[in-house]
């Protein structure tokens, strides 16, 4: 333990001494500012006493001296602390300020206590001396010398005078001050360095608050710029997931003796201006064609490399190839199902080889003939096909191994399995979502993933060849580590072709839907819709009515798809146009939606209330807001009174 306190810079680190002696010195002039009001207000007590001994003449002149240089120093402290701007040279000045009034003082004593004749007042007045010690060991604690500037010249003359007076009990007293002035200077020091210390905790303590506060805005900035990148990012999956939605759908006609099912689960989640969707890589197409052996169900299940984003990618590229080729099929009279399939193989190997093996996809294709039955297909590294028949699966073997889409080296030579189908088969395809589960009950963090393919033929079994059933099955076994979809696909007994034949016009097939309509049987009409849409005599009135239809029903989708037919047969019908942008608002798809609004602007140029209460719902939804006031004023000015538009604005208001 020291018994000198040690200097501010030993006490301190270095970036704080210069803090600590400006907060000391504050609180030094504080203190001191009170110390001498009480202590000019103990002197008028002791002159008090003296007047009351000896009369106030004989001790004037040290009264007159003493307050004299007293007061200017009170008046120092008190407006004087900002006088001298340097720190150390402001105590200094402080300290000897406090040394001079008590060398006055203390002088005085000399000469005034031997001349008390009461001792009870002499002793009074030594109490003074000493209460007025101890206060000051406390009072001054905010610098190390300033108690003894100020003790020292205080007690020091009165000292004196005891040990010359000869007299054993005053000098006995006068020596008691020396350890009573000892301890109170240790008192004082340690005071002093706990008040540095103190201050020295709360510097620590705003530095690590400034530190955690520097982190925490470097952590929100980071945070900010994560939050940016990923809207922009889930900004990049909702568009693509619009792009991918009129992709992989099932439009395979239900009407021909064969139901088709989809079930998709993609890995990655997200949610985009409050619109929750998903995206991956995995896509299921169905559609129903006419080829020279009768109507076919061709369908396919595809699992494109990467997560998220990259398998998003190739499943888009895949399904923008296929529909195209679907579109081109329908042109054509005389298709072969085998031949068929080697030619689209070949064309989707072509295209996905110019990615030079940075977007390769596992695909397997089937092509169904709708009424005989026999089932055409081809796998590329894709998980084997499941046949479940009379409550048993199997699975459907390959004759010939083709590796994934893009992969080099692809012989032109290509061959193609078939099956021939009973009533009531059900074809089972599904990515390797089906079988990659994590499975549980394994100790520590390895995880053990499952390599039984033949477990999904039970949940096959289990499920009875139902989707849902099949996918909570799977859920249940395990965590699904990837995208899974699944594609169930049904032969039923065939009709006789006569039957088929005499009911497969368009205008009948539509009689009887809108038959369904009245009698408010929607799925029954939705299906019969389908057939018309996919019928050869259908044109662009029968189109349009069937538009109609299915927007009377509110099959969206079934009226988007009809639309896109009906305009690439006649392209400028606004009827149709304004059908199609209602179709796709209700499906949420804005920008397709915006597409067709204003494409009517552009060919009808006078103003259709309709259209642009629509228009101006969609720049709505997609926080165009100026767009949506200025068509809006639009609106207002030729019918103020439009509710639908005064709804709108109050809502963008």
């Amino acid at each position: 333990m020291n018994l000198f306190a040690r200097p501010i810079d030993k006490l301190v680190k270095p970036e704080y001494v210069q803090h600590v002696e400006a907060t000391l010195g504050r609180e030094m002039f504080w203190n001191v500012r009170l110390a001498i009001v009480g202590l000019l207000g103990a002197m008028l007590l002791y002159y008090i006493m003296l007047m009351m001994d000896s009369g106030i003449q004989r001790h004037i002149i040290w009264f007159s001296v003493q307050f004299a240089i007293g007061v200017p120093i009170l008046i120092f402290y008190f407006f004087g602390e900002n006088w001298i701007k340097d720190t150390k040279k402001r105590i200094m000045f402080a300290n000897a300020q406090a040394g001079t009034i008590a060398a006055v003082i203390g002088i005085g004593f000399v000469f005034q206590i031997p001349e008390i004749k009461n001792q009870s007042i002499k002793l009074t007045a030594f109490s003074l001396v000493i209460g007025v010690t101890g206060a000051a060991a406390f009072t001054f604690a905010c610098n190390r010398f300033t108690f003894l500037f100020y003790s020292v010249p205080w007690l020091l003359p009165i000292q004196i005078y005891f040990f010359t007076t000869g007299d054993l009990g005053s000098m006995v007293l006068g020596g008691m001050v020396f350890p009573y002035l000892g301890v109170l200077t240790f008192l004082c020091l340690k005071d002093y360095e706990r008040r540095v210390e103190l201050i020295r905790s709360e510097l620590t303590v705003l530095e690590e608050k400034e530190q955690v506060l520097t982190a925490s805005k470097k952590l929100k900035t980071s945070l900010d710029l994560v939050n940016e990148l990923k809207t922009q990012q889930d900004g990049d999956y909702y568009l693509t997931s619009l792009l991918l939605n009129p992709l992989g759908v099932n439009a395979a006609d239900e009407g021909f003796n064969v139901d088709v099912d989809f079930f998709t689960k993609q890995k990655k989640n997200f949610e985009f201006k409050n619109h929750k969707r998903s995206i991956g890589g995995d896509i299921s197409i169905a559609h129903t064609l006419q080829f020279a052996t009768g109507p076919v169900t061709v369908f396919l299940n595809a699992d494109a490399m990467g997560k998220s984003m990259q398998g998003a990618g190739g499943s888009l590229v895949l399904g923008a190839v296929f529909q195209s080729i679907i579109e081109r099929t329908r042109l054509e009279t005389n298709v072969e199902p085998e031949r068929w399939l080697k030619n689209i193989f070949l064309e989707l190997q072509k295209v996905f080889e110019s990615f030079d093996c940075s977007m390769l996809v596992s695909v397997y294709i089937a092509v169904l003939e709708n009424n005989t039955g026999k089932l055409h297909y081809l796998n590329a590294e894709h998980p084997w096909g499941v046949l479940y028949r009379d409550g048993k699966a199997i699975f459907l073997q390959n004759r010939s191994y083709y590796r994934k889409l893009g992969t080099p080296g692809l012989q032109e030579d290509i061959m193609i399995d078939h099956i021939q189908l009973k009533p009531d088969d059900i074809i089972i395809l599904g990515s390797d979502g089906r079988d990659d589960v994590a499975l549980p009950g394994h100790e520590g963090n390895v995880r053990v993933i499952n390599e039984d393919e033949s477990i999904f033929l039970k949940h096959v079994e289990t499920a009875d060849a139902r989707l849902q059933e099949m996918y909570e099955l799977i859920a249940a076994s395990g965590e699904i580590t990837d995208d899974l979809s699944l594609v169930r696909v049904q032969f039923k007994a065939p009709r006789e072709a006569a039957a088929i034949k005499e009911k497969e016009t368009a205008s009948s097939l539509l009689r009887d839907a809108k038959q369904r309509v009245d009698a408010g049987e929607a799925a029954e009409a939705a299906s019969l819709l389908r057939r018309a849409y996919h019928s050869a005599s259908a044109g662009p009135r029968a189109l349009r009515a069937a538009l109609n239809l299915a927007m009377q029903i509110k099959e969206y989708s079934l009226a988007s798809n009809i639309a896109e037919k009906a305009l690439r047969i006649q392209g400028d019908d606004t009827e149709v146009m304004y059908l199609a942008a209602f179709a796709e608002r209700r499906l949420n798809h804005l920008e397709k939606a915006q597409h067709y609004a204003e494409k009517i602007r552009v060919i009808d140029p006078n103003p259709n209330m309709m259209n642009l209460n629509l228009l101006a719902d969609i720049y709505s939804a997609l926080s165009e807001k100026d767009k949506a006031n200025s068509i809006l004023d639009e609106i207002l000015t030729i019918d103020p009174l439009n509710a639908k538009a005064r709804r709108l604005r109050e809502g963008l208001a």
